[in-house]
């Protein structure tokens, strides 16, 4: 359309991946990794052979480390992948426009509680479930007898993983709809003090007194 001076503006469509948005999303990785590490560095030393033989052992096939070296790597490379398109997500719930946008730091906090609370989640999951072996989360999984003793201990830490990221689904649902609910309340207070009806207004005179009576 011609602008002030008869000049063709060029139509812009507000982008909602701006700087802030990226900020979410980089929130958002780093928040499940730190949580990746956080519960790894617990499901590793309950069962190292988790990792060193459930997985492919990417330190070489005779490596036998500690478990925070394990933890460490997986916590980031099996984590980074969940949080990227999950802080996608919750960038667009909280900078689309049409209705006030948030910050990356008003989603910093309900994203905090949502990962602090399916950590605990999952942890106390992990030692209910430890002592009760295959009877437990861990019977789903496919009996693995060349581990001995350790077989208990390996099928209860992958039902917590199991767990972790179906979870983690329901959590980053649940926290986009807190994000939407935190952008609609302010429009909602605004249409709610619309409707209210005006306080009648004062009149322009005060009445005055009645004469008193002279005795």
């Amino acid at each position: 359309p011609p602008g002030a001076h008869g000049r063709r503006v060029p139509l812009r469509p507000e982008i909602p991946l701006n700087f802030e948005s990226l900020k979410i999303v980089g929130l958002c990785t780093l928040g499940a990794i730190m949580y990746g590490i956080a519960h790894d560095m617990v499901t590793a030393h309950v069962c190292v052979e988790y990792f060193s033989a459930g997985h492919k052992n990417i330190f070489g096939e005779h490596f036998t480390g500690p478990p925070f070296v394990y933890a460490l790597y997986w916590g980031v490379v099996a984590t980074w992948w969940v949080g990227f398109p999950a802080g996608v997500l919750l960038a667009l719930v909280a900078r689309l426009p049409g209705l006030p946008k948030l910050t990356w730091r008003q989603v910093a906090r309900p994203m905090a509680i949502g990962l602090s609370i399916l950590w605990l989640a999952a942890m106390v999951l992990l030692f209910v479930n430890l002592p009760l072996g295959r009877r437990g989360i861990g019977g789903i999984f496919v009996p693995r007898p060349e581990l001995g003793e350790a077989e208990d201990r390996f099928v209860t830490v992958a039902g917590v993983h199991m767990f972790s990221y179906s979870a983690a689904v329901v959590a980053i649902v649940i926290v986009a709809g807190v994000l939407v609910s935190k952008r609609v309340r302010p429009r909602r207070a605004a249409l709610n003090a619309q409707r209210q009806p005006s306080p009648p207004s004062a009149p322009d005179t005060l009445p005055t007194a009645p004469p008193s009576s002279r005795r």
